[in-house]
């Protein structure tokens, strides 16, 4: 089914990319989850991204950005000519495989970890330690995925609160640094959401919303590209150079 879905997606992707205006014109977040690994809950395999596939994909980066088409930037510093590569739960491999790889090309990355998940012992998740490294390391930005990874937007206001704000101060205790960022779990979140990540002294997030940056977005929900393992070479290109925007409608 998922092979099928992308199938009928890249058709409609190559249709609609007719009309697109290019990465040089888009201001986008490119959403990852695991790279070589299982991503939680995913039963399908969508977000669980073969290694070799996303060292393809960086390296069609580069070559853009060699040719001056785009610039790779720090999550929320993006603008017209510009995209951010972003994280979501803290897998292992964002730190055994990512890591290397992004630095190696000169990429900056955002991760956004989950308490939960680092404290659970599981191998698959970063542990504290790797946490605190990436946490001082050049290029690497680091926010929240909530702390229980439940969804935020079936919770009372006083519940989203506490969830936001402590996670942000574990990350803030375990690197010593200001956090600032977070991503809503399960793309969960509404405006009351957003509007308490912003009580809960955030400044910036991002949502599960398929689609690049427009002047109308907040910035406390920001939405973002998705990567599947489905993804070709070619479907890559055409996300990133907006064949697939049709699917902001049906998310």
């Amino acid at each position: 089914m998922a092979s099928l879905t992308h199938f009928a997606g890249t058709l409609i992707g190559s249709l609609w990319g007719l009309g697109a205006k290019g990465s040089n014109k888009r201001s986008q977040i490119l959403m990852y989850h695991t790279i070589g690994g299982r991503a939680d809950g995913d039963s399908r395999g969508l977000y669980s991204i073969r290694a070799e596939n996303f060292v393809s994909q960086m390296t069609l980066l580069k070559n853009l950005v060699d040719d001056q088409v785009l610039r790779v930037v720090p999550f929320g510093c993006e603008e017209p000519g510009t995209l951010s590569i972003t994280f979501d739960d803290g897998y292992l491999d964002n730190f055994t495989i990512v890591q290397p790889k992004l630095h190696s090309l000169g990429f900056p990355f955002h991760v956004f970890v989950n308490p939960s998940f680092v404290n659970s012992g599981d191998p698959g998740f970063l542990t504290k330690d790797h946490v605190a490294e990436l946490g001082r390391s050049v290029g690497v930005t680091l926010g929240v995925h909530g702390y229980s990874h439940e969804p935020l937007a079936n919770m009372p206001d006083g519940r989203i609160l506490e969830e936001l704000t402590r996670s942000r101060e574990w990350l803030e205790d375990l690197i010593d640094k200001p956090v600032s960022s977070m991503s809503y779990p399960h793309g969960s979140t509404s405006r009351r959401v957003s509007e308490l990540a912003g009580m809960a002294k955030f400044q910036i997030a991002a949502c599960s919303k398929f689609g690049p940056i427009s002047p109308t977005s907040s910035r406390m929900m920001l939405p973002r590209i998705d990567v599947w393992s489905t993804d070709t070479s070619r479907s890559f290109a055409s996300k990133i150079n907006g064949g697939w925007d049709w699917m902001r409608w049906r998310t």
